[in-house]
């Protein structure tokens, strides 16, 4: 399946989920000394193994630019996301003082609810919230670097976290890719 902004594309891209993994083989690589992840070896260009982890249930996402849904809901006066004020005069695409942590509820049907650290620590545990939040932004500020090699700009990003049996965190989803991320050109951002 291919899918954008909720809509299901009709056509199939051939090895997608060969060039998929092989993205998230490298940036797992790249991140590992940040936070374990829970892949093992590769087994086959078009597989993911992963080690059996507990889903956290949240996504942990993080914003450099006001972009997205964000910047719809901005665009029509909503100041206050997932608990934290964004001052007023902010254009689509500007870029924050620093990123911002907006944690979402892990949906299985619908859209994902926006949440507070408040209700992440209540979901997850002070301690467990704390290093998801850390991890997360240690992971973006990554990222931001990675990209700046590239000519790219990392807009936004998605993680999502488990624990191991001896409840040690691990990141169990792909890391600033294309398919968790919004990417623009250096190029394009500064037109």
């Amino acid at each position: 399946r291919v899918s954008a902004f909720d809509y299901i594309l009709p056509n199939l891209i051939p090895f997608k989920g060969q060039v998929l993994n092989m993205i998230s083989e490298w940036a797992f690589e790249q991140t590992k000394d940040i936070i374990p992840n829970a892949c093992c070896p590769s087994v086959d260009p078009s597989v993911v193994v992963q080690r059996k982890m507990k889903n956290l249930n949240v996504e942990l996402i993080v914003r450099g630019y006001l972009w997205g849904s964000m910047a719809a809901s901005y665009e029509k006066g909503d100041r206050t996301f997932c608990g934290l004020s964004v001052p007023d005069g902010l254009i689509r695409f500007q870029k924050f003082d620093t990123p911002i942590f907006t944690p979402t509820t892990k949906a299985e049907v619908g859209h994902d609810e926006n949440m507070t650290m408040d209700e992440v620590e209540k979901l997850v545990g002070k301690d467990m919230a704390a290093q998801a939040k850390d991890a997360a932004m240690k992971l973006y500020h990554r990222g931001c670097e990675l990209m700046k090699q590239r000519g790219l700009i990392l807009l936004d990003t998605k993680y999502e976290f488990g624990t191991d049996a001896q409840g040690k965190l691990h990141v169990i989803d792909e890391v600033n890719t294309p398919d968790s991320s919004r990417l623009c050109t250096v190029e394009e951002w500064e037109t």
